[in-house]
């Protein structure tokens, strides 16, 4: 996966789990609730998997620091 598929995949992710929890604000079901918590995992092995190119990329661009 490239870096840039990874940070697509991330933020899809992050989409999922937000609109798994509404349904679950909404409907109670627990099911919902699994979901949203499935897709943080999902997320979170995502961003554990960024290449360390990528994080000092980014961490870079964050001070302006474009090296």
């Amino acid at each position: 996966m490239t870096d840039t598929e990874r940070e697509r995949h991330i933020s899809d992710c992050g989409r999922l789990m937000e609109a798994a929890m509404d349904r679950y604000a909404e409907s109670s079901d627990l099911a919902d609730l699994g979901d949203a918590h499935r897709w943080r995992r999902l997320m979170e092995e995502a961003i554990s998997g960024r290449s360390a190119e990528w994080v000092r990329r980014v961490e870079q661009e964050r001070r302006g620091d474009r090296r």
